[in-house]
């Protein structure tokens, strides 16, 4: 199963063993104020979309495999 996530945050255990990596999705919502529906605003709500805790080396290696993929040329 795919998600969309466009925020993430990442945590790191007090002896650096282990991480947690929490993925957000940022989407519009829309706030009735005062209970009119007229009155309402479109506000942004973060949804929680997954956490993975993971060890320190699944976490160098997944860090790893982005960088080589990120510096790769986007036109080959």
């Amino acid at each position: 199963m795919e998600s969309y996530t466009n925020k993430f945050s990442i945590l790191l255990s007090e002896d650096k063993t282990e991480a947690v990596l929490n993925f957000y999705q940022l989407a519009p919502s829309w706030s009735e104020e005062d209970g009119h529906p007229n009155g309402g605003v479109i506000v942004q709500e973060v949804l929680p979309i997954a956490s993975l805790v993971m060890t320190r080396q699944c976490v160098e290696n997944f860090s790893k495999s982005l960088q080589e993929l990120l510096s790769q040329d986007p036109k080959a």
